[in-house]
């Protein structure tokens, strides 16, 4: 399980071999303790973020303390895309939206976050784009399809959107499906970075609150580790409990991550 004392390492390779029970504690867990991680308002931001209401959606401004200067959030955006409040951080393609959580703006990371959500608004070509032979496209409808009559519950669910497709997906499927979000992944964060370190130097210190590179490392872990547990979870609930097959991290890792931080 998770420990504080060796930051978010996880035994092994990476995430193991899981019983149902046992990854959700673990996803437990890692919530309360990112929650613990990153509810921290930094004394030293020399900004505001500044939210506004117009008829296209949410302008999101930063404001420097020293002399008032602004930078606005909203340009650097895909075109066509907004910002929303919402529950947590998320680009969602569909909607040509960036939700994101008022509340949890003065934390520290938030605006790290909302960059690395911006930074998905310009993948729109690729996201969920997935390619697969015809005979594996077959033997996923089928497979889907089969799932759901045999589970009308998890049906219901998947078909509300209160669960994901993937829930009812071949564990091959939600493996390949993890490998591209895992690229796409590394290129948000990659970019959020980038942008982080831009604002920078225009002077906003977008980091603040943040101690040391390895906090940053450790904060963008935190973020990829939900979806390495979310993979294990949905395949977990696929086989019906029976065991998974594949349980290394797809995600990359904190060494990784830092290489990333050096380069921005």
């Amino acid at each position: 399980m998770l420990s504080k004392e060796n930051d978010i390492s996880i035994t092994g390779n990476g995430a193991p071999s899981l019983t149902r029970e046992e990854a959700l504690g673990l996803w437990d867990e890692l919530q309360e303790w990112e929650r613990e991680f990153n509810v921290m308002v930094p004394s030293d931001r020399n900004f505001y973020i500044e939210c506004g209401k117009m008829s296209e959606g949410t302008t999101i401004e930063l404001v420097r303390k020293t002399d008032g200067a602004r930078s606005s959030l909203n340009t650097l955006l895909a075109d066509w895309y907004e910002f929303s409040e919402g529950s947590v951080f998320l680009c969602d393609a569909s909607a040509r939206k960036v939700h994101y959580p008022p509340h949890e703006l003065p934390f520290r990371g938030s605006v790290l976050d909302l960059l690395h959500e911006i930074a998905h608004t310009h993948q729109e070509g690729t996201k969920y784009t997935f390619h697969s032979s015809v005979i594996d496209t077959i033997k996923d409808y089928t497979h889907d399809a089969l799932f759901m009559m045999i589970n009308p519950d998890l049906a219901v669910k998947v078909l509300s959107g209160e669960l994901d497709i993937e829930v009812v997906m071949r564990q091959k499927t939600i493996d390949a499906r993890h490998q591209s979000k895992a690229q796409w992944e590394e290129e948000a964060w990659e970019q959020a970075l980038h942008m982080a370190k831009t604002l920078e130097k225009d002077g906003y210190n977008i980091l603040a609150g943040f101690q040391s590179a390895n906090e940053i490392v450790h904060h963008i872990s935190l973020a990829l580790l939900q979806h390495d547990i979310t993979r294990q979870m949905y395949k977990l609930i696929s086989s019906m409990g029976k065991p998974i097959k594949g349980d290394e991290r797809a995600y990359i890792r904190e060494e990784q991550i830092m290489r990333m931080l050096r380069k921005a």
